[in-house]
């Protein structure tokens, strides 16, 4: 559960952020746009729990050949932003996203891309590497289970 804080509340709605230590942290989630700075057209078909790299101001679209420069990863989408979009190379999309670009902070795993915005399968390992270097941690969600009184 996201520990309550000003961007908190949409959050709770989203399956990728599964914990961070309290609003103290909140400051860790911006929003911004997400740029396509790979050759070629990239097509999401759902943005949340998109792998990014913050280079030169600017969250980016990371190819599966650069995994290991993952260092974000989008945790929500803003009122009224697309889920689904295509980019061309060199374009930012105009709409903003909730980016998580540090932790400590636990995502979950089945919520990761597993492709890249280009159909290539990333490296897995090498992808969670990468976040864990920011301190994002991928984990498995636990096991929901329930009792019902007889």
């Amino acid at each position: 559960m996201v520990a309550p804080g000003p961007r908190a509340e949409l959050l709770y709605q989203q399956d990728v952020l599964v914990w961070i230590p309290d609003n103290r942290y909140d400051f860790f989630i911006t929003t911004d746009t997400i740029r396509n700075a790979a050759a070629g057209l990239a097509t999401v078909e759902d943005v949340l729990g998109m792998p990014l790299n913050y280079d030169g101001g600017l969250y980016k679209m990371v190819a599966s050949a650069n995994a290991n420069t993952a260092d974000a990863i989008v945790v929500g989408v803003t009122d009224g932003a697309d889920q689904a979009f295509t980019l061309a190379n060199g374009v930012s999309t105009t709409d903003k996203y909730f980016i998580l670009k540090k932790g400590p902070a636990f995502v979950a795993q089945d919520a990761v891309h597993e492709n890249d915005p280009f159909g290539v399968a990333y490296n897995l390992t090498t992808l969670f590497t990468a976040l864990r270097a920011v301190e994002i941690e991928v984990k498995e969600p636990p096991a929901v289970t329930f009792e019902q009184p007889i």
